[in-house]
């Protein structure tokens, strides 16, 4: 499945009201905040500022009175993913783990790195369910779309990589995506793409192929 747009704690969120889209302020006063949890009062910086996890409680709390979800993504596993603290789990309804950029070359997106980086984010105690595994539409190096490599190779939606003007392109064809898929029915809560504009159109699309096993398809 897909997911919507994730919100930053620190960016806010977005709230529609009467057709017009409106953004959430990226922190609340610290002195009128609606929250239920005795602590979060406690959830304050040496300098009296709040906490980016005060801020992230906040933003769950004032998401979920509009009967909205707070989603938010990181990457796969490394330092930028070990900034992130636990509590976050507790707030946010999906986390979607971005299993690609891990490289320019075959260290992109490939498999084992959609096992490693579920294998991480599941240690430190994310619940399954809110896991959601990343897949990319595109290709590195170049950044080239999907839908640009099948234009070039009609195979391409066979295989993982291209190579384009002598440099080979590494990306995620129908059977790794179907295989990642199968990966997150079995120990995530669903899948996530960037992005579907970079898709390519009929047999070649990886929507529908991931659509395929979602459904059941062998």
């Amino acid at each position: 499945m897909t997911l919507s747009p994730s919100a930053s704690p620190t960016e806010g969120g977005e709230e529609e009201r009467g057709g017009r889209r409106s953004r959430l302020p990226p922190a609340y006063p610290a002195a009128q905040p609606r929250l239920s949890s005795p602590i979060s009062t406690a959830l304050l910086q040496s300098d009296g500022e709040p906490s980016s996890i005060f801020r992230m409680e906040v933003l769950a709390e004032e998401m979920h009175i509009r009967g909205r979800l707070l989603t938010t993504a990181t990457v796969g596993k490394g330092p930028l993913a070990e900034g992130i603290p636990d509590e976050v789990f507790g707030y946010v309804d999906s986390l979607g783990i971005m299993a690609y950029d891990g490289g320019d070359g075959p260290d992109h997106s490939p498999y084992s790195y959609a096992v490693e980086g579920l294998d991480y984010w599941l240690s430190r105690g994310l619940p399954p369910e809110k896991a959601v595994l990343g897949i990319p539409f595109y290709g590195r190096p170049k950044w080239m779309e999907y839908r640009a490599l099948v234009s070039l190779d009609p195979n391409a939606p066979w295989k993982d990589v291209v190579t384009v003007d002598g440099v080979p392109i590494y990306y995620n064809g129908i059977p790794t995506v179907q295989a990642k898929t199968r990966l997150a029915l079995e120990r995530a809560g669903g899948v996530m793409v960037w992005e579907l504009s970079q898709d390519a159109m009929g047999e070649a699309s990886l929507l529908e192929a991931i659509y395929q096993v979602a459904r059941g398809a062998p």
